[in-house]
């Protein structure tokens, strides 16, 4: 979904008389593992995010379920950019709960309603009025479950777009800035995954665009190759 496999290469920053440039992908490797060791929060704090997390506040990503038994992970939006106001209404669907599992989602306590099923194709989670949260964070929704045997260690639980809207132009996670009803108003956000039984958390290289990477390496042009 958000996971880049980089190929190892030893090719330096090259560009020609016409601007066209290759760059070493193991030093984007390198840029990238920098990106990721700051961690999520960087990219959220100036853009808004939805992720999956072990707690309501949104700061753990691990969920332990190392046996059979109950638990709960929690939808949480981090507010910023465009957003950093607030929503008035939240659009996503996690997948990845064992197909055994017994898997119930409630709306947050703000929410004023929940149209269709986050965890049966997605579902938008809607506001009366416009929701700031708690500082950055709003809690979207509660997801109990029953688990009958504990899940393979490093089973991600993903989250996607709400897949019951047909619309070309936003095939993503988004949420609606608290302004009146036009269409551009949407806003594609970025998504956090959780793990069970994980020792890390998983990695999304959505943050590091390419504006970011260029940045780095102080290259002119942005045109790049077909390989």
């Amino acid at each position: 979904m958000r996971y880049s496999t980089l190929r190892t290469a030893h090719r330096r920053v090259h560009e020609d008389a016409g601007g066209n440039f290759t760059i070493d992908v193991v030093s984007i490797s390198f840029v990238l593992a920098g990106l990721i060791a700051a961690g999520t929060a960087g990219a959220s704090s100036s853009e808004p995010d939805i992720g999956i997390f072990a707690d309501a506040t949104g700061t753990q990503c691990i969920v332990q379920q190392t046996s059979s038994g109950v638990g709960t992970v929690y939808v949480v939006a981090t507010l910023g950019g465009a957003a950093r106001d607030g929503i008035k209404t939240a659009e996503f669907g996690v997948t990845g709960f064992p197909d055994d599992w017994v898997v119930n989602i409630t709306p947050g306590p703000a929410a004023m309603t929940m149209l269709w099923n986050p965890v049966d194709g997605g579902g938008t989670i809607v506001y009366e009025s416009c929701e700031a949260g708690d500082g950055d964070r709003v809690l979207l929704a509660t997801i109990g479950y029953f688990a009958p045997t504990a899940p393979a260690a490093g089973t991600v639980l993903t989250l996607t777009r709400n897949t019951h809207r047909v619309d070309p132009g936003f095939q993503c996670p988004l949420v609606k800035k608290c302004e009146e009803l036009p269409a551009e108003l949407r806003i594609c956000v970025s998504g956090s995954d959780a793990v069970l039984n994980g020792e890390s958390c998983p990695t999304s290289v959505e943050a590091a665009t390419w504006s970011t990477l260029k940045g780095l390496y102080g290259v002119r042009s942005s045109v790049i190759p077909a390989r």
